[in-house]
């Protein structure tokens, strides 16, 4: 029986039910074989939930578009997508739901309303027929890309061994670039392997040391 996502089953918001996390270690490990879990499958896993969820938030968002939803429907249910998807992602990067503390959850909920504001925006749009339906598709999946990003918000300040000053601000200042999408699948507008090219040396090497890549 696959365990439900909890505090002693952190993957499994991603579909990794078999993988906790190791506090002594600070990194995920394999109940199967005990052995830590690369931060690139995780991510590349994350990225494979993300993308669902952007399919899904484009689905709801053609239907807003289409008036088989009411602006309201729409809003709601695009809240609790991106809510869902913003929680895994940062719940990953912390290492699972109970290492999670009021301060990271402080972090996730202000971007969250922020996200709401422009979900509210995007609802009036619809609503006085000012966003076209390629439009609202495109936006909607921005907010997966937009959730994507929590998880490195929340992992840089939670990794002691890497996360120094310095190196924290380069992901801060990487996360909308490189980092979102150096070991993610090759998106439109954004594969990964232009990411890689216009990467500097230095946030080359930034990459590689988070990542293993």
């Amino acid at each position: 029986m696959t365990p439900a996502a909890g505090p002693r089953w952190p993957g499994r918001a991603v579909g990794l039910p078999d993988y906790i996390w190791d506090s002594r270690l600070r990194n995920y490990v394999s109940r199967a074989t005990g052995r830590m879990v690369s931060r690139a499958l995780l991510q590349d896993a994350l990225g494979a939930v993300c993308d669902r969820g952007a399919e899904t938030l484009a689905a709801i968002a053609q239907a807003g578009q289409a008036g088989t939803l009411t602006p309201r429907q729409f809003y709601e249910a695009m809240q609790r997508e991106v809510r869902q998807l913003y929680n895994a992602s940062a719940a990953l990067g912390k290492g699972g739901w109970a290492q999670m503390t009021p301060s990271d959850w402080g972090t996730v909920g202000r971007a969250l309303r922020d996200e709401y504001g422009r979900l509210a925006n995007f609802a009036a749009g619809l609503a006085d027929g000012t966003i076209s339906e390629a439009q609202a598709l495109a936006r909607a999946r921005l907010y997966a890309d937009s959730a994507y990003r929590q998880y490195w918000r929340t992992w840089a300040p939670s990794n002691r061994a890497w996360a120094t000053k310095k190196n924290a601000g380069l992901l801060w200042r990487m996360r909308r670039s490189v980092l979102p999408v150096w070991r993610s699948k090759p998106r439109a507008g954004n594969p990964s392997a232009a990411c890689r090219n216009r990467a500097t040396p230095t946030q080359a090497a930034a990459v590689r040391r988070t990542t293993g890549a």
